[in-house]
């Protein structure tokens, strides 16, 4: 976006650019380490929970 719609400086806009990346960043592992610590625990979906939540958005192909 050119500097004459936002009125911030090259350098206001790099900043913000790197803090909502390592916000993001943070945010992302955050959630890759707790879903470590659930496998470590051994803390998985049983096969019917799986099947629940895919039987809400996969049409079965199995005819009655």
């Amino acid at each position: 976006m050119p500097r004459c719609f936002n009125r911030r400086s090259d350098s206001y806009v790099a900043a913000q650019a790197i803090e909502d990346f390592v916000a993001r960043e943070e945010w992302q592992l955050a959630e890759i380490e707790a879903g470590l610590a659930e496998a470590s625990r051994g803390d998985f979906a049983s096969a019917g929970e799986v099947e629940a939540v895919v039987g809400k958005y996969v049409k079965s192909t199995r005819q009655a």
